[in-house]
């Protein structure tokens, strides 16, 4: 690696380390490749130089172009139902793209938990049930109480709810229901040792963790790490236990991500409404196994959403599930109206920034192929959520590379195991 003042960079050039402010809040993450969009805006942070992999200062050569142009080729039908002019996905496609051409140069994986889809599986599923009739079930809600015996989530996180809501609670007490629980204890703790959260110092006990994060973080994380285990052996199509949570640890980091961008304040909310956006998908990948698989191939056949497939087949979408769900599980009503109105946020009556980001988060999600939960295509943007977020579309390449940089990280360490 080496400096290079800021007029001898180039487009195409690597960073080596996180390009930092003044105040040393990083700006681009380490591994980006610059554009011509960072280039002017290191003038206007005031940066002076940055270190960068390469030692040539040419710009991109023929060969890295070509490969450029290759892989927005091989991009493209996944954005087929996108605006491609409009700002904001011109330059999630760009950053898509330049991240592909970035790995494919390196010979690196995109990342431990994307997927390609079984295509053959897929489209063999539609056409086995292509010609079957229509058989919807009224509306989610129903479907869902019609199940009778639904999963529970681990007594931790309700013996913790408990503890919290009790005025005279101390910190003590709060670690000690973490602590009763082994497992849990070591996953908060390494999620809290993970790049995600980048604490310069390790963590070793969960007292600390609450000193440095606040309690209601933690009571996220031990909602997150327990979600796990509540569904085993759920296949539709092409998505799988590791597949789907996958995506949804992917959505999670991105709605953080995109939450810090905006500096909110409400980062573990965000993360939780990413992480169980899409849980109605998975109930549905269970209860439903062939008739869901039938509303994924309808989705990627017609190059329709998910949704519209799923209503189009049931009679509801996931959308309606996992609201219904998290109601039943008795979580907060902010996380269970960004779970229902994630994909058309412009209805949410409140919440509708948290709506906004995890729709956003969820578009990056697919767009970088991390995981999958039927999703197959990138969705278009909804007309106003990013007008809610208020963030000019150039950021994107940074939430793409920040992405990148936690979502191995963290996926690794909260899974482990667990999803198979």
């Amino acid at each position: 690696m080496r400096v290079f003042e800021l007029a001898e960079l180039r487009e195409g050039m690597v960073v080596g380390r996180d390009v930092v402010d003044r105040l040393g809040r990083r700006l681009i993450a380490a591994g980006v490749t610059l554009t011509d969009r960072h280039l002017k805006a290191f003038r206007t942070w005031g940066i002076a130089s940055v270190e960068v992999v390469t030692d040539d200062a040419e710009p991109l050569s023929a060969v890295d172009e070509a490969r450029r142009q290759a892989v927005a080729a091989e991009l493209a039908p996944l954005f087929r139902r996108v605006d491609l002019a409009h700002p904001v996905m011109a330059s999630l496609f760009a950053a898509c793209v330049a991240r592909r051409a970035r790995f494919t140069a390196a010979d690196e994986r995109r990342t431990v938990f994307s997927v390609a889809p079984d295509w053959d599986a897929a489209w063999g599923a539609a056409a086995a049930t292509g010609g079957a009739t229509v058989s919807r079930d009224g509306n989610g809600a129903a479907w869902v109480r019609s199940l009778g015996t639904l999963p529970t989530l681990p007594d931790v996180y309700y013996h913790l709810s408990e503890v919290l809501d009790q005025p005279r609670s101390s910190a003590r007490d709060i670690a000690s229901v973490i602590e009763d629980d082994m497992a849990l204890a070591a996953r908060v703790l390494r999620l809290v040792n993970s790049s995600f959260y980048g604490f310069p110092g390790r963590i070793d006990a969960i007292p600390q963790a609450l000193a440095i994060i606040g309690t209601e973080e933690i009571k996220n994380l031990a909602l997150a790490t327990s979600m796990f285990g509540l569904f085993r052996a759920a296949t539709a199509g092409y998505v799988t236990m590791r597949s789907f949570w996958g995506h949804s640890i992917g959505c999670g980091v991105a709605a953080r991500v995109i939450a810090a961008q905006r500096r909110d304040a409400t980062l573990d909310s965000m993360f939780i409404g990413g992480l169980l956006h899409d849980i109605g998908a998975l109930t549905l990948c269970v209860h439903q196994g062939a008739r869901y698989t039938r509303a994924l191939s309808i989705a990627t056949r017609d190059a329709v959403s998910l949704s519209q497939a799923e209503r189009h087949v049931l009679g509801y979408d996931h959308a309606e599930v996992g609201e219904a769900l998290l109601e039943a599980w008795n979580l907060p009503l902010r996380v269970r109206k960004t779970v229902a109105h994630c994909e058309d946020p412009q209805r949410a009556l409140s919440g509708a920034t948290e709506a906004a980001t995890v729709h956003v988060a969820n578009l990056i999600t697919v767009a970088m192929q991390l995981g999958s939960s039927g999703e197959v295509l990138v969705p278009p943007l909804a007309p106003q959520a990013w007008e809610t977020l208020r963030l000019d579309p150039e950021v994107l390449p940074l939430i793409v590379a920040e992405v990148d940089r936690a979502y191995n990280e963290v996926a690794r360490e909260i899974l482990k195991d667990d999803a198979r």
